[in-house]
């Protein structure tokens, strides 16, 4: 029977593993956009910004409206939900947001009032941006096959634009259908995204440098788990019963976190925001509990003589506030101490108290587990270090 639950703590923790999320110095759209476009032809600009759709001059913009829903290219989709503007101007709509990879740009329609309801009516092939590969054009079909007008509900009452038949983003003005990427479903609406919980850390805190001592786990579906030796210099404060922690997020460095005391241990609450990575990649704290199952705050004991604190969930830079969608993944046992530990040359000449293994699926034990194994050592002065072993 505990074989049978180590198995399904292991495909939860693959399941985790997979929500996987890559940052890097371009927006996510852009990578996603590099990604699908590799190996594509370039081709060259036709269109300048004197093309693109403008609100006229005058006219308010409204800046509390929000589009969600899914974009898919390629046999991937991303859930998206992020602000956008809109703008009337007597029958006429303008929405910004809509192109997937031209966020900044605007589209126009005009709103039709019938018997039925109210429509909001966008003509096909709206220029939209360039690049290195073409121009690109927002356009709509009802059947993947003809273009035709794009074409919105409206419901004035609840100011809510529902997708009525199909959005793509496309390489061409109503020439062929030959779309990078399309929305289905999509809607947009006038609402607020929430409060984000930014942590400010009190007047007068005294920060010291800490060292960060993790191990960070990779999947990949072809290759499976593995780790890497992860260290990165924080800043660490208390203030009564709380701790203040600056620099876990390696893209956000000066970014904090709080955790309270509880016991011998110090919990941080399950969604504190660092920010936004080049405005698009939101990224937030997460933990997993230590059997690799579900979301949940992070935990960490803490040793006061030997100033160091010492996970007992994983910590995850997480792209959203409540369920995995991660960019790092820092394993249980990940040491935050007020000195450099872990480096063997210093650990050579220290006595071992205990020894604790942790396999894949999040299991203590006294002994070595099968396999890959993170080693968790606790040494007759207090201090820990933590190492990574395959048996």
């Amino acid at each position: 029977m505990k074989k049978i639950y180590a198995l399904i703590a292991m495909a939860l923790l693959v399941c985790l593993l997979s929500q996987a999320q890559h940052p890097q110095a371009l927006s996510q759209k852009a990578v996603f956009k590099s990604q699908l476009k590799s190996g594509s032809a370039k081709a060259p600009r036709l269109l300048s910004e004197a093309d693109l759709v403008t609100v006229p001059e005058g006219v308010t913009i409204e800046r509390d409206w929000i589009i969600k829903g899914t974009f898919k290219a390629m046999g991937s989709s991303a859930d998206e939900e992020f602000a956008a503007q809109v703008a009337f101007d007597g029958d006429d709509v303008y929405i910004q947001g809509l192109a997937y990879f031209y966020e900044d740009a605007w589209m126009k329609g005009q709103l039709i009032i019938s018997a039925s309801g109210t429509k909001a009516v966008f003509p096909s092939g709206q220029y939209v941006g360039t690049d290195g590969f073409g121009d690109e054009f927002m356009c709509g079909t009802n059947d993947y096959v003809d273009f035709a007008d794009i074409v919105f509900s409206y419901d004035e009452e609840n100011q809510t634009f529902t997708l009525d038949n199909h959005l793509i983003e496309n390489k061409n003005a109503n020439d062929y259908i030959d779309y990078w990427g399309y929305w289905d479903p999509l809607e947009v609406y006038k609402g607020d995204l929430g409060e984000v919980h930014v942590v400010i850390p009190p007047a007068g805190l005294v920060a010291k440098s800490y060292a960060y001592n993790a191990q960070e786990l990779h999947y990949n579906a072809s290759t499976g788990i593995s780790f890497t030796d992860y260290s990165a210099d924080l800043n660490v404060g208390f203030d009564g019963d709380d701790v203040y922690i600056q620099g876990l997020c390696n893209y956000l460095p000066e970014a904090w976190v709080k955790g309270s005391k509880n016991g011998d241990k110090y919990e941080f609450e399950i969604g504190q925001y660092f920010g936004s990575y080049f405005g698009v990649y939101d990224m937030y704290l997460l933990g997993v509990t230590a059997d690799n199952t579900k979301a949940c705050n992070v935990v960490m004991s803490y040793d006061a003589s030997s100033n160091e604190f010492v996970q007992e969930t994983s910590l995850l830079i997480n792209g959203k506030p409540d369920e995995p969608s991660y960019y790092n993944w820092y394993y249980v046992g990940s040491t935050i101490t007020g000195s450099v530990t872990g480096v063997a040359d210093v650990n050579a000449s220290k006595t071992v108290a205990t020894e604790r293994y942790y396999n894949l699926a999040g299991q203590a034990s006294a002994n070595a587990h099968d396999g890959m194994n993170i080693v968790v050592r606790t040494y007759t002065d207090g201090t820990r270090s933590v190492e990574k072993v395959v048996r």
